[in-house]
């Protein structure tokens, strides 16, 4: 069962600049504040002793010419980022947490994933971005998707739902 956003603030759940963040109907609406590119040509090695990732970097917002203080993005089509929130979520015990796509996003090819995030975590908010067709340009503080957090139950179904 999904949680109220508002019940999600109320606890505390969330934590940081009030005003980085928006309650929408089903989730926490949050922005892009970091963005990592991802070493595109480096290899990622796993296995039974752990993984060797393929190594990232900040990427800096651009300044516009005409307005310096109006800032963006460029997301290069076929890449793929790591994006960080600057609120630190904190997920309690029976809860799972997990963050969607804005649809003006996921529309124009751009998907946010991450995977479930359990109970006990606590930390800033990070999530794969893909943009999988042309440049995508995004301005400094444009929310980007929504944290939703749900109630983790005991419930097993005797017959499935769909068969």
């Amino acid at each position: 069962m999904v949680i109220h956003p508002a019940t999600a603030v109320a606890n505390s759940w969330v934590v940081g600049d009030i005003g980085s963040y928006e309650i929408g109907a089903v989730g926490i609406l949050f922005p892009l504040d970091t963005l990592f590119i991802l070493h595109k040509h480096n290899s990622f090695h796993i296995g039974h002793e752990g993984f060797q990732p393929r190594g990232m970097k900040v990427q800096e917002p651009t300044a516009e010419r005409r307005n310096p203080s109006h800032k963006y993005w460029r997301l290069a089509n076929n890449f793929c980022y790591i994006g960080q929130t600057n609120m630190e979520v904190i997920v309690p015990e029976g809860v799972v947490a997990t963050i969607h796509t804005l649809p003006e996003f996921m529309a124009n090819g751009v998907i946010i994933q991450t995977s479930i995030i359990p109970g006990g975590y606590r930390g800033q908010l990070e999530y794969t971005i893909q943009n999988i067709f042309g440049d995508t340009y995004v301005t400094t503080g444009t929310m980007i998707g929504s944290l939703i957090f749900m109630e983790m139950t005991d419930e097993y179904p005797s017959q499935p739902r769909f068969a």
